[in-house]
């Protein structure tokens, strides 16, 4: 299926090769095109709102997941998990990292989405904690770059609490041979492109995108979530 991830997935980009994606709220065609290409999972940061406005996902009320089933493209059945994980109840992070480290180990899973509502500041947050928590980024580094890829001038104290009082999690940690893999390198530079963006609906196309290196800077107009 062909979705334009920039009307459906807005501001989709990598975070850990081939294994953490971020975004805005995907639309239903969005969440379709996800489960026939083999996608894990997808976590709503906004919980059962899903975008900071819009009405209650009902079965996210109920269940916690809003399970979406369809023919995968090798023509068997499967299914995609959209998970209620406000951002706000940092005990989210030890499942969202779990499945993290699975789709670095089988990378037959397929990768993790978090979404807000235009991906900017919370799953910039979950992203930049995801960093910490794999890729040894410093307090400094995880709030740099929550800041490069929020809205210019964005204040949200919560967040930067939240970088800042954040202590990874012994027991969920890559080897090293894995976080040379799936680790951007920021050496350069705190940013990270959009250089998946067209292209991460399909296992081949994430799996080159986890080659790839981390340059430039998104435009990241709009209204911020």
């Amino acid at each position: 299926r062909s979705v334009n991830p920039e009307e459906h997935l807005p501001r989709l980009r990598p975070v850990l090769k081939g294994a953490l994606y971020r975004s805005g709220t995907p639309s239903d065609p969005a969440l379709q095109a996800l489960c026939e290409s083999g996608w894990k999972r997808v976590y709503s940061l906004y919980g059962e709102h899903t975008t900071q406005t819009g009405p209650r996902n009902s079965s996210m009320l109920r269940h916690g997941r809003d399970v979406r089933t369809c023919q995968a493209e090798n023509g068997g059945q499967r299914s995609l998990e959209w998970r209620s994980a406000p951002s706000s109840r940092m005990r989210n992070l030890p499942a969202i990292f779990a499945d993290i480290i699975d789709s670095v180990r089988n990378p037959d899973h397929g990768p993790v989405l978090v979404h807000c509502w235009n991906g900017l500041h919370y799953a910039g947050m979950v992203s930049a904690l995801a960093l910490r928590q794999f890729c040894g980024l410093t307090t400094e580094q995880a709030e740099a770059y929550w800041r490069a890829n929020a809205n210019r001038g964005a204040n949200y104290p919560l967040i930067i609490a939240n970088l800042q009082s954040f202590k990874p999690i012994p027991d969920l940690m890559l080897t090293p041979e894995e976080q040379a893999a799936v680790c951007p390198d920021l050496s350069k530079s705190y940013l990270i492109n959009a250089d998946a963006r067209t292209g991460a609906l399909t296992p081949s196309k994430y799996a080159s995108a986890a080659h790839s290196s981390a340059a430039g800077r998104s435009s990241l107009e709009g209204k911020e979530c």
